[in-house]
């Protein structure tokens, strides 16, 4: 059982020490940790830990129990190693191989931040990794001999880690469909990232190891476009563009047109014409590399990410892992287009409130304008408000690229807290990163539950503007941004 030392910011789960949330989800939460072995012997691990409220769930612990059976049996260099299931007192948690570096999420950010692009050999490279894990993965045998059919259903960016020493390596093989389960799901029940399914996991059908297929299918088509391929707002809107499964040629014209071949038959429509196996796909994906010299190793690719993440970018990383974003099923909209939305809906409300006035003075018996005041209970008739329509039509009447343009915060907590920012969000579990904010002037909050320990600090923000602030909890609490 996790107890809590005062003023301390450390957690003993058995023989772990939990030093930092690094990420949280519906199931669970996950922990950098180091395990405290004999005669000092320590390593540092993750933790993935089952919320106190399903710890006594039983299917909850089923799915865990599952989770830690499927990795186990996943000995491979390209997937994320199970250590332990164990048990401490009701808290029930798996330990894993910790990687230390980014997930290609955060990758392909900095990337698009930086207006560049990942050399194709590191790209190939890249989706080479995961096909070997897949390839692992989609042809393992039980103890019996009989295949598992193991189908992991969420390859996404968050889910594929690269080290800071070149290795690739996929992750959360939690929601993997397979003979090693006990507990099983609904088949009509979507599992994984709406904007990496496969057509047929979209419309609830059964799945098998070509939906896998698919997922890395659209990762390369990201990875060489530097766009996203299924995008809307909402969650449903991008079910359905899953579902048509309709490819943007147009980005891919650059292309090389064997490449080119290569990426759409990862993503055909039809199941029948889409690579049978992740072996066919690697197998042409090398013979590809070989012939256009786009061959390189995992010391190359570890030096390409050094250089691309220095010192101290990497400390900050660390220190923001896996956050909040990257897991979202939809990319949010900007913050400026929002708020313009918003304006144009209220002004367009204010002249149909208007209007209704107008006609009700012409043709109700007795009400004229002439000398008298309309008198109205809603603050829409006021001179204020009136003002303010002037305002929004100048907003509508405003061109895009005057646009004010967000600004974006990051916000961690060691070991992990709760941010609340007056008038944006309440209550929001670091770490995040990224956020989208209007420019402004804001208080941020952050509070550590389990000493009942509460930070704040006067921030501002200008457009384009990025912030990092850490919060730090124990003897000397301090929070900093810069």
């Amino acid at each position: 059982m996790i107890e809590k030392k005062d003023m301390e910011p450390f957690y003993q789960l058995g023989r772990y020490r939990l030093t930092e949330k690094i990420a949280a989800g519906g199931m669970g939460e996950i922990y950098r940790a180091t395990y405290m072995g004999e005669n000092g012997f320590l390593k540092t691990v993750a933790i993935k830990r089952l919320l106190p409220e399903w710890s006594s769930n039983k299917e909850f612990i089923a799915m865990l129990i599952d989770e830690a059976k499927a990795q186990a049996q996943l000995a491979h260099p390209n997937i994320v190693q199970v250590i332990e299931l164990g048990r401490d007192g009701n808290d029930y948690f798996i330990s894993m191989e910790y990687v230390d570096g980014i997930n290609l999420g955060q990758l392909s950010n900095k990337i698009l931040r930086s207006n560049e692009k990942i050399p194709l050999k590191f790209i190939i490279y890249i989706i080479s990794q995961i096909l070997n894990a897949l390839n692992f993965a989609h042809n393992l045998c039980g103890p019996d001999g009989s295949p598992l059919n193991i189908v992991h259903r969420d390859i996404s960016p968050p889910n594929v880690l690269c080290s800071w020493n070149g290795e690739v390596k996929v992750a959360d093989f939690g929601i993997a469909k397979g003979m090693h389960r006990t507990y099983k799901t609904c088949s009509s029940q979507l599992k994984g990232k709406y904007s990496y399914m496969s057509p047929e996991q979209a419309r609830g059908e059964n799945i098998d190891r070509q939906s896998d297929i698919y997922a890395t299918g659209i990762i390369f088509y990201e990875l060489i476009t530097g766009a996203r391929l299924f995008e809307a707002p909402s969650d449903l809107e991008v079910i359905e563009l899953v579902k048509k499964g309709q490819i943007p040629h147009s980005l891919l014209n650059g292309v090389e047109p064997n490449l080119k071949k290569i990426i759409l038959r990862a993503l055909s429509l039809k199941k029948e014409k889409r690579y049978r196996s992740a072996k066919d796909f690697l197998s042409q994906l090398n013979e590809y590399a070989v012939k256009n010299n786009q061959l390189t190793s995992v010391f190359e690719f570890g030096q390409y990410l050094c250089r691309l993440f220095p010192q101290k970018e990497r400390i900050i990383l660390r220190d923001l892992k896996n956050n909040y974003q990257d897991r979202r099923k939809t990319k949010p909209l900007s913050s400026s287009s929002s708020l313009l939305a918003k304006k144009r809906r209220y002004a367009f409300l204010l002249r149909c409130h208007i209007l209704f006035v107008l006609l009700l003075c012409i043709f109700i018996p007795g009400t004229t304008l002439k000398g008298k005041i309309i008198h109205s209970h809603t603050p829409s008739a006021s001179l204020e408000n009136l003002s303010n329509l002037e305002v929004n039509k100048a907003a509508d009447q405003k061109p895009q690229d005057e646009e004010v343009k967000p600004a974006y915060i990051s916000i961690q907590a060691v070991p992990w807290g709760f941010v609340s920012i007056p008038g944006l969000f309440s209550k929001k579990e670091t770490p995040i990163q990224n956020a989208r904010i209007a420019p402004g002037n804001y208080i941020l909050k952050v509070f550590h539950e389990p000493t009942n320990q509460s930070l704040q600090k006067k921030i501002s923000l200008k457009s384009e503007s990025k912030i990092m602030c850490i919060a730090r909890f124990g003897e000397n609490p301090s929070i900093f941004c810069k």
